[in-house]
């Protein structure tokens, strides 16, 4: 039984291996996963965005670790292309056994990798009431009689992001008080080991007491279905996503940005009907950061108008959609109704006239004057979009902005995209930000819940 399970991970690795080209974090990145590997477009994809006051309580069973994991096992420590992993090098696995936390069976311990990102406040997969972690580590298992695999995931918190944290309790509360959070002896090893591994199938034995590289509360959790979240994408994987983060030191982690990989980690995914339990009861509402997230686009225009009396800033947004994400889209529109058919979408010529003379300007400061009918850039329907406050996209972030952003995409030729992320910036846009309290508004009735792919709706909580 467990000769079957170590050939199936060593299988594993192998196909790992040979599709190791096919995708990255770069220009192959998760977004566009799904046109070589289509289930990472299914609907019961992972990370997600966890809104707890989403979330269903359920009373789980405490999860059970066998004598292995609080005692110094060596482990290969390799460089995979994509990320850090560890796998046990004993010839008998099963000594790792899992538990509890109503999961049925008995687990065995497979391997455990690390996302990261590009600064501290980013590199977790899952987020949190819209908080994203410094990181996220992975402990895989595997039930060697069904082959079912269960993740439990645990965020990393460098100690800039736990100050930064505890500044804002004390805004909130200037009774609060501030307390330090040591690092553990095995993450500084482990952390120490990995960031030495500049090449890709570098590896190096380290001795680690595994439980000591878990959080200190195993007991306060969320747990929901979901998939891999590297290609293949695999579906049908259980995840507990544990709420208190572990602690490393940022300086660490820089040297993995530098050294490694800038970044390793794919963003939320919609959540579609799947519900997310928590194993603890809920917050104080004043606590929870709603976070509404959707369909991403290959880009987005703003056209900023100011009130020349008041100074009031509104800003309309129009999404960008190349003409590969359309037929795209309208492809998954087919595979859900065969009589869908498919309508071509014309490029704007001043689109073309516009992003022509844009593509050539590599230089900072570099300008070219053009002659434009602004009207014509603007998306087909401007009677159907969403209304709130925020603020300017960038620094330094003013708020009390008034956004409408429209739903009706603007076609583009993706070859043009191209040629600016090559000539210009590979990117230049800011992920989505915590909603708090703050209201949307639509322009129109909403669509039927079957045509929604909903990341962390509330008003559909039962």
């Amino acid at each position: 039984m467990y000769c079957t399970l170590f050939n199936t991970i060593v299988l594993f690795a192998i196909i790992h291996q040979l599709i190791a080209s096919e995708w990255n974090y770069g220009s192959e990145g998760p977004d566009v996963w799904s046109d070589t590997n289509p289930l990472c477009a299914g609907h019961s994809q992972s990370p997600i965005s966890i809104t707890t006051a989403c979330t269903a309580y359920k009373n789980f069973s405490p999860f059970g670790f066998s004598k292995a994991y609080s005692e110094a096992q060596n482990f290969k420590i390799i460089n995979t292309g994509h990320t850090i992993s560890g796998t046990y090098t004993g010839s008998d696995s099963s000594i790792f056994t899992l538990t509890g936390g109503d999961l049925v069976g008995s687990y065995v311990f497979s391997s455990f990798h690390l996302h990261w990102g590009e600064n501290y406040k980013s590199g977790s997969e899952h987020q949190i009431n819209g908080e994203k972690y410094s990181g996220e580590v992975h402990f895989i298992h595997v039930d060697p009689t069904t082959g079912q695999t269960a993740v439990l995931g645990m965020f990393i918190q460098s100690k800039i992001q736990a100050i930064t944290v505890e500044s804002r309790k004390r805004k909130r509360d200037p009774s609060t008080t501030t307390t330090a959070i040591p690092t553990s002896t095995e993450w500084d090893k482990y952390l120490l080991a990995a960031e030495a591994l500049q090449e890709v199938n570098e590896s190096v034995v380290v001795s680690l007491n595994l439980a000591s590289l878990f959080t200190g509360d195993l007991n306060t959790f969320w747990r929901y279905t979901g998939s891999l979240t590297t290609p293949p994408c695999t579906e049908g994987i259980i995840w507990t996503i544990f709420k208190q983060p572990i602690a490393a030191n940022d300086n660490q982690l820089v040297l993995l940005r530098n050294n490694l990989y800038t970044k390793d980690y794919r963003g939320p995914q919609p959540l579609y009907s799947r519900l997310v339990y928590r194993s603890f009861p809920i917050e104080a509402s004043s606590s929870i950061a709603d976070y509404i997230n959707g369909e991403k686009y290959s880009g987005e225009v703003h056209f900023i108008h100011v009130d020349p009396t008041t100074g009031q800033t509104a800003v309309l947004g129009m999404f960008i959609q190349s003409k590969i994400q359309t037929i795209t889209v309208e492809s998954r529109k087919r595979k859900r109704d065969p009589s869908t058919t498919t309508t071509a979408i014309l490029t704007s010529i001043e689109w073309d006239k516009y992003l022509l003379a844009a593509e050539t300007l590599q230089e900072v400061n570099e300008s070219v004057v053009v002659s434009l009918n602004l009207a014509s850039l603007f998306t087909g329907d401007l009677n159907t979009f969403w209304r709130y406050t925020g603020s300017l996209t960038t620094p330094p972030c003013t708020e009390g902005i008034i956004w409408t952003i429209f739903k009706q995409p603007i076609a583009v030729n993706d070859n043009q995209l191209v040629l600016l992320r090559n000539n210009l910036y590979t990117k230049d846009y800011r992920g989505p930000q915590p909603v708090y309290s703050r209201l949307v508004y639509r322009s129109f009735p909403i669509e039927a819940s079957s045509s929604i792919a909903d990341y962390m709706c509330c008003w559909k909580k039962n």
